[in-house]
């Protein structure tokens, strides 16, 4: 099942609902989300929990990192080279 997740986690687009389970925080992928026809669908388990306390640090200390004084520069143009190609503002003609 790990390597299952691992690999649906390189390919998340879609922002995932928080639940509790068993008095734990995870966050959830079901199939019933996924677009009919979608070719997730094929090897998708019917759900996917992840435990919010396995990744929250280590999602902190990252995000720690990116946001960091010094990386800021490398951050904001990673994040300005990430955007798609923006159609021209009809304002910026004025």
């Amino acid at each position: 099942m790990r390597s299952r997740v691992g690999q649906a986690a390189t390919s998340v687009t879609r922002a995932r609902p928080g639940a509790t389970i068993r008095n734990g925080a995870y966050y959830r992928c079901t199939a019933r989300t996924l677009a009919p026809g979608s070719a997730a669908l094929a090897d998708h388990p019917k759900t996917v929990n992840l435990r919010e306390d396995v990744v929250v640090d280590r999602l902190n200390e990252w995000i720690g990192r990116v946001f960091y004084p010094d990386n800021v520069d490398e951050t904001v143009a990673a994040l300005l080279g990430a955007q798609p190609e923006a159609s021209p503002s009809p304002w910026e003609a004025c």
